[in-house]
């Protein structure tokens, strides 16, 4: 990049326009910008700089005050830079955001920042971008470099030399991180570690698991040192196991035996005691029967009473029910047959009664009907008063819209009138909204350009407040990391208290089954005089595995809250460096985001209140439109209906005639009658007439339902009076068949068998305890017969010697069992470990498997290999480019220097437990020893980060990509030179300008004006600074 043209207005203390050719300092060559101190030299590199990226050029000035305070208020502040890239001319034209009088009425209005950007070629120019950041981000494409590496390679600002120089270690390798972007390869490192630490976190876990299963084995708290032996102690254990596992299988054998002859003795055990029960029955059942048979003959007696009372309930007692019930069926006969007969008698009288009243009605008949003659008179004149009175609401309906008509034609006449003012109007109105568009469409352009920073403040306004919410989070997460932490270690602490006072009681677990006679799982003794004994404080196993989950539970809780707090950490970066670009694509100050919205706001407010008096001002006649664009037509539907009225009046005219002859007629005829009189005689006279017919009809009905229960009652009586007389004959029937059967069953009279006579629940329990006897008697006989044959086959034996035999031997085997009990208990347990310790095993050789590669590739990348140099991966590339730099830096400042200092990278560092670093040294050929670059005088210094910045800038153009610097710019720092030493720095310096390069500088030295020829002189007066050339 080359500039050509630069034009400064309003900037800095450059009150008025002013243009700087370069063209005029040649293609190549040293050119010199002097003046007095604050007369606005460096100003120029700052308008360079922020036309092409909206900064200034160096770090300690912002664009916020570029503005003026020489420049009159209506004067624009703004900067345009005509420059040549790879053979193609641009224009970019940016201004800062300031404070500029209203265009109309009083006070100030924000002017916001803005820029343009334009490819020039000849006379023709094509726009490339529009907007302070677009603008920016098109520039970094067309020449490669951002704004931060501009300023590196071409733009050294005031101040900026010896940061380079005097940085320590850390300082330069955050500038090499943010210039050649290590920070990839820092990640990288962070990475490696983090795999390590977890890969070893696992190992150890492992490990720790894998001490714990060979402890429970043992019963000994074992060293780390232990797990060399792992694969023996291992093979021990299995073999001791396998020797449980024989010595049950020989106890299972002996307790089969045994069980066997347990089951025999068991069997003959059983046979004896049954035998003898069954002796005992035999006797039992012969003594029963004897009683049983005592009891026979009184049994006997009771049989006959039995079978002659059942005699007397089954037989002779239906019989005597069935008598009583005729003679009770012929006595309701006969009082059926006389109430009937007192019902006829009263159902005669009431209709005699009835037939009286009938006689009456029929006289009253002729009354009846005049009533209903009047009636009809009344009715039709009532019709003709209803008619009357329609005809008077039709006249009045038609007099009313005569008068309607006449009204409404005087209307339309003076809306015709109203119609051909407006149709004038109208095209004066046509005319004024043709210009009220052209000026809305400038003012909507200028209102959009005011939206859209708005827009993007409040956008980072949000982003500002989701910043602070973030770091809160953060802060959050941060604390309960903290409190995570603390329980973990907590909760460790105690795990590890438990797995060893655990460990150290297992041969006290292990003793508290022993029984004397039983092997120690431990050496194999039978013999145990003095076993191990649980102390006070000892915890069992599930005590430690619960300690162990609250752990494992905290470690979780601790991951889960270190992941939360990493992301919300990123999330955080990320929100940071949105809102950072976000502010400088606005070209603004966070701090400032406030007043720049407040003051955009308001101008806003005021370009739309414009807008829209004048978009009410063009919808009022928009609104108009539809209505005066057809006025002529309605003037004419005007005219149209206009006739059609006056036509419709004169037919209404024509009927309200007919219709006022109409109601006289009637008037005359019917004179004061009224509607109200004649509906009220109707309905007076209706009511009469209906209770008259009503009564009528009631009697009819009454005579009608008085026959018909008179002749009901009589068939009833008649009904009565024979089943009387069936019932007597059935009753005689009854009484004859009782007396037959009475004698039929031997009863001497019916004293004699209602004597018998019992309730059926009676009898049925007495028979069935007298059947229940005699079954008894019978099954008792056949059981003591049965017995006696089965006592004839049996042989007794002697049950208590094999009940003594029995009970030695279960004796005998429980206390095998025991033991064998227990032996397969510490068996169980012991695979349980040996299956633990396995597994675990094969675990820890995959953990050391993946452990051991990821620890040295870590030690490597993070420089920590013990008595290897202690350079880290983004160290070791910071330090080639560090090198390169120096490399280029040395060529100028042996020029500079005669040969004497030589800049050097110290990559050795004090020990080899040292980080090595970025340090810089300085060797001294007069001495051939190297020394702190702080120990250089002022000039010294001045060469030699010089020299550093012009390699910087060698090296980053390379980096990035190749970039071609066709101009350089560097701001003071000679005034600490001697003579000899400035013509050695422009020596350099005109070199560095060879081959179409332009290289500036600014300063006051005065004898540089007469060491370069070209030279641009920067005068400060009262009214503002101004530019004066000398060649």
């Amino acid at each position: 990049m080359k500039p050509l043209e630069l034009t400064i207005s309003a900037i800095g203390p450059f009150a008025e326009q002013t243009e700087i050719s370069f063209e005029r300092l040649g293609k190549q060559g040293l050119f010199l910008i002097s003046g007095d101190t604050g007369a606005g030299k460096t100003t120029l590199f700052d308008a360079i700089c922020f036309a092409l990226f909206g900064e200034a050029s160096g770090s300690n000035r912002g664009v916020d005050s570029m503005r003026s305070d020489f420049a009159k208020p209506q004067t624009k502040s703004f900067v345009s830079l005509t420059f040549s890239h790879q053979g193609r001319q641009y224009r970019v034209v940016r201004n800062p955001a300031y404070q500029r009088p209203k265009l109309r009425g009083e006070g100030m209005t924000a002017e916001s920042a803005d820029a343009a950007l334009y490819q020039e070629s000849g006379a023709e120019r094509a726009t490339l971008a529009t907007g302070f950041t677009p603008v920016k981000n098109e520039i970094e494409t067309i020449l490669g470099v951002d704004a931060k590496q501009f300023k590196q390679i071409s733009m050294i600002a005031q101040g900026e030399f010896l940061k380079l120089l005097y940085a320590d270690s850390t300082e330069r390798g955050n500038i090499f991180r943010r210039v050649f972007h290590t920070d990839l390869y820092a990640a990288f490192q962070k990475r490696l570690k983090d795999a390590e630490r977890e890969k070893r976190i696992a190992l150890e876990d492992s490990e720790k698991q894998l001490l714990r299963h060979f402890s429970e084995m043992t019963g000994e708290a074992l060293k780390k040192e232990a797990l060399f032996d792992g694969e023996e102690l291992l093979s021990v254990q299995e073999k001791r196991l396998q020797e449980m596992e024989r010595s049950l299988q020989e106890t299972d054998e002996a307790l089969t035996t045994q069980q066997k002859r347990l089951s025999e003795l068991e069997h003959a055990i059983s046979e004896g005691a049954e035998t003898e029960q069954l002796f005992a029955k035999a006797a039992a059942a012969r003594r029963l029967l004897e009683t049983q048979a005592a009891l026979l003959p009184e049994k006997q007696a009771e049989t006959a009473r039995l079978r002659k009372q059942r005699d007397a309930l089954d037989f002779v007692f239906p019989l005597e029910q069935a008598w009583k019930t005729a003679e009770k069926m012929r006595v309701n006969r006969q009082r059926g047959a006389i109430e009937n007969a007192e019902k006829e008698k009263q159902a005669e009288e009431i209709l005699a009664r009835l037939q009286a009243e009938r006689l009456l009605l029929d006289a009253e008949k002729p009354q009846l009907e005049e009533k209903r003659s009047l009636l009809r008179r009344l009715k039709a004149d009532e019709e003709r008063v209803w008619q009357r009175e329609k005809t008077k609401q039709e006249t009045e309906r038609l007099a009313a819209e005569k008068s309607a008509a006449e009204a409404e034609m005087q209307a339309l006449q003076e809306r015709l009138t109203a119609q051909e003012t407006a149709q004038q109007e109208w095209q004066a109105m046509l005319f004024m909204q043709e210009k009220l568009l052209l000026e809305k469409k400038a003012q909507e352009q200028t209102i959009t350009r005011k939206k859209e920073f708005i827009e993007s403040i409040e956008t980072l306004l949000q982003q500002k407040t989701d910043i602070s919410k973030k770091e809160r989070d953060l802060q959050g997460m941060q604390k309960k990391y903290l409190a995570s932490e603390e329980a973990w270690q907590a909760a460790k602490a105690a795990a590890t208290q438990a797995e060893t006072l655990y460990l150290r009681e297992q041969a006290g677990f292990l003793a508290e089954n022993l029984t004397e006679g039983m092997a120690c799982p431990v050496c194999g003794a039978t013999h145990h005089p003095h076993k191990a004994a649980l102390t006070e404080n000892a915890i069992t196993q599930a005590e430690w595995q619960e300690k162990k989950a609250q752990e494992e539970t905290a470690g979780a809780a601790l991951r889960r809250a270190s992941e939360q707090a990493k992301v919300a950490g990123e999330k955080l970066l990320l929100a940071q460096e949105a809102f950072r670009t976000g502010c400088e694509r606005l070209g603004t100050a966070a701090e400032g985001l406030y007043a720049e919205k407040e003051t955009a706001e308001v101008a806003f407010k005021q370009e739309i209140a414009l807008l829209a008096e004048k978009q009410r001002r063009i919808d009022e006649a928009e609104a108009l439109r539809p209505e005066k664009e057809g006025l002529q037509e309605r003037i004419a539907k005007s005219q149209a209906a206009l006739a059609a009225l006056q036509k419709r009046a004169e037919e209404t005219n024509t009927a309200l005639r007919q219709k006022q002859g109409e109601y006289s007629l009637l008037q005359a005829q019917l004179g004061n009658l009224t509607a109200a009189v004649l509906t009220e005689k109707c309905a007076a006279l209706q009511k009469e007439i209906s209770l008259a017919e009503k009564k009528e009809f009631d009697l009819q009905e009454t005579l009608q339902q008085t026959r018909e229960k008179k002749e009901r009652f009589l068939a009833l009586r008649k009904q009565a009076e024979q089943e009387s007389q069936a019932a007597a004959k059935t009753e005689q029937g009854a009484e004859a068949e009782f007396f037959a059967v009475l004698r039929e069953k031997s009863f001497a009279n019916q004293t004699e068998y209602e004597a018998y006579l019992t309730e059926r629940t009676v009898l049925e329990c007495a028979e069935e305890e007298n059947r229940q006897f005699f079954a008894a008697l019978e099954k008792q006989k056949q059981l003591a017969e049965m017995l006696a044959e089965s006592c004839a086959k049996k042989e007794r034996k002697d049950v208590s010697a094999l009940e003594e035999e029995r009970k030695t031997l279960l004796t005998e085997r429980a206390a095998k069992k025991q033991m064998a009990d227990e032996t397969r208990k510490q068996a169980a347990v012991l695979a349980n470990f040996l299956q633990n310790a396995r597994k675990e095993w094969q675990e820890r050789m995959h953990a050391a498997a993946a452990y051991l590669p990821i620890r040295e590739l870590s030690r490597t990348a993070n420089g920590e290999l013990p008595g290897k140099e202690k350079i880290a991966f983004e160290q070791f590339v910071q330090g080639v480019y560090f090198r390169r730099i120096l490399q280029a830096a040395n060529l100028r400042l042996q020029d500079m220097t005669e040969g004497r200092y030589l800049l050097l990278h110290a990559e050795k560092a004090m020990n080899k437990r040292s980080q090595a670093g970025l340090e810089l040294e300085v060797l001294d050929h007069y001495t051939g020893k190297s020394r702190s670059v702080r120990s250089l005088s002022g000039g010294e210094a001045f060469k030699a980060s010089l020299s550093l910045a012009l390699g910087l800038s060698d090296v980053i153009q390379a980096h990035a990509g190749g970039v071609r610097v066709d101009a350089m710019f560097i701001d003071e720092g000679f005034g600490s030179l001697d003579e000899q030493s400035r013509e050695q720095a422009v020596q350099v310096l005109q070199r560095l300008s060879y081959g179409n390069r332009l290289v500036g500088i600014i300063s006051h030295v005065s004898e540089l004006k007469e060491s370069i020829d070209k030279k641009i002189i920067v005068k400060k007066g009262s009214a503002g600074s101004s530019i004066a050339w000398q060649e």
